[in-house]
């Protein structure tokens, strides 16, 4: 019960701004969105993209389909990229996966 108060009272609360969207972090891992596209992908700065869902869409135009904002697509795309190499290119990724290991 102690320890129950001690965490309420200090809760543990990392901070981590997504730059842009997270459209930017599967775009992260061009390597797996490509294999699951079947089109190549090419993305040097994720972070840096202005509108990363609209990247993403131009990504999947080129593979006959269309990317809709939303969380059952995002999701879907989010399930397919490698994390590990998607943080090596997304540094607010790489700040949450690191947040999460520390849990």
């Amino acid at each position: 019960m102690e320890r129950l108060a001690r965490a309420v009272e200090k809760p543990r609360i990392v901070p981590v701004i997504v730059r842009r969207a997270i459209e930017a972090w599967i775009l992260a891992d061009p390597t797996s969105l490509s294999h699951r596209l079947g089109v190549p992908v090419r993305v040097e700065e994720p972070e840096r993209i202005l509108d990363p869902a609209e990247e993403l869409d131009r990504v999947m135009r080129r593979a006959g389909l269309r990317y809709v904002k939303g969380y059952n697509q995002a999701k879907a795309l989010a399930c397919v990229i490698d994390l590990e190499s998607a943080a090596e290119k997304s540094e607010s990724l790489r700040q949450f996966v690191n947040a999460l290991k520390d849990c």
